[in-house]
């Protein structure tokens, strides 16, 4: 039996083997320990390195697929810029073209002259002249009178009447010459007659003359509208180059640095501060905020237009049949204009 004695030193050296063996296992687990700590340490080092790798790489990305986007946007926005103020062009200059040229189609056709319809308003009064005011004539004063009358009609304003359009001129040159010619040997009834012959003409004329003095008015509306609309259009632009401290030819590079994106830097967060609370910035965005936008309203003035080669052409379509125009020449002028009318959009 052991004894009480012999049971404590059991004891003690079971205790001293368990702690010899947690001391070893300690030592051991210290061992791993460190062990872990230069893995660990290692294998931070190496993740950092790998971070600081993907960091760079990241960040040379961002530089790259901004500038890229910059590009790109300031390319795509300027493309669409300049279709826009082509396609502005496009339709201004047409428009301008249509209004000229109906315009001088329309001219030609108040000229005695012209042919446009088929004959000329000049060769229907010399015609009518000579078959109607000189059928009573005969001999030496038919022949003189027919002479007068190829002079009258090649010169409109013989008489001198030049406030007058060409073919009221020539009308009125027509009966000065007629009235009391050779003592009177032109009768009443062959005035009135001439007169009947020619009257159609005469209202197409007029009605012409009307419409042009109606459209002309119009038109110097619109220059004075256009005048006072460009007066604060002026105003509107000079204020905000005013604000930007700049003029108009070098707005968009003063606002290129106001932005800081004409040195293509990476903003921080107190640069966009910067930006955002600049006076200059602030001062453009409320009066843009607060002025009313600008724009240039030219519909009143292309439905004028519209408005007026409609009437032309009603009263085209109206002419009298009993008129010497070719109604073929009519309808090829009505189509003219009519196709004109559409290209003013």
């Amino acid at each position: 039996m052991y004894s009480q004695e012999q049971k404590v030193i059991d004891k003690i050296t079971e205790t001293k083997t368990d702690l010899k063996d947690s001391n070893i296992e300690l030592k051991k687990m210290q061992d791993d320990n460190e062990n872990l700590k230069k893995i660990t340490d290692k294998l931070l080092k190496t993740n950092d390195s790998i971070l600081n790798v993907i960091k760079s790489q990241n960040k040379e990305s961002l530089i790259t697929q901004k500038s890229l986007y910059e590009n790109n946007y300031t390319l795509i926005e300027n493309t669409l810029i300049e279709i826009e103020n082509t396609e502005k062009q496009i339709t201004n200059y047409r428009t301008m073209l249509a209004i000229a040229y109906s315009f001088t189609l329309i001219s030609n056709l108040n000229s005695p002259t012209n042919s446009e319809l088929g004959v000329s308003f000049s060769d229907i009064v010399l015609e009518n002249s000579k078959k109607l005011l000189g059928k009573d004539l005969k001999g030496k004063s038919k022949s003189n009178f027919i002479l007068t009358m190829e002079r009258v009609v090649k010169i409109p304003l013989i008489s001198g009447a030049l406030n007058s359009n060409p073919i009221t001129s020539l009308i009125n040159n027509v009966f000065q010459q007629a009235i009391g010619y050779d003592n009177n040997k032109i009768s009443q009834e062959a005035i009135s007659s001439f007169n009947n012959s020619i009257q159609p003409y005469i209202n197409f004329y007029n009605k012409i003359d009307s419409e042009t003095i109606s459209f002309r008015n119009n038109i110097m509306a619109y220059k004075l509208e256009l005048t006072l609309f460009e007066s604060n259009f002026n105003r509107y632009k000079e204020t905000i180059c005013k604000n930007l401290k700049t003029d108009e030819n070098s707005a968009k590079s003063q606002l290129l640095k106001y932005f800081k994106k004409d040195m293509g830097q990476t903003l921080s967060l107190e640069n966009y501060k910067q930006i955002n609370n600049s006076i200059e910035i602030n001062e453009v965005i409320r009066f843009i905020n607060r002025a009313q936008n600008p724009l240039l309203n030219t519909e009143p003035f292309k439905n004028a237009n519209k408005n007026y080669i409609s009437e032309i052409v009603k009263l085209l379509n109206e002419l009298s049949l009993a008129t010497k125009f070719n109604n073929a020449k009519i309808n090829d002028f009505v189509k003219i204009l009519e196709e004109t009318k559409k290209d003013i959009k």
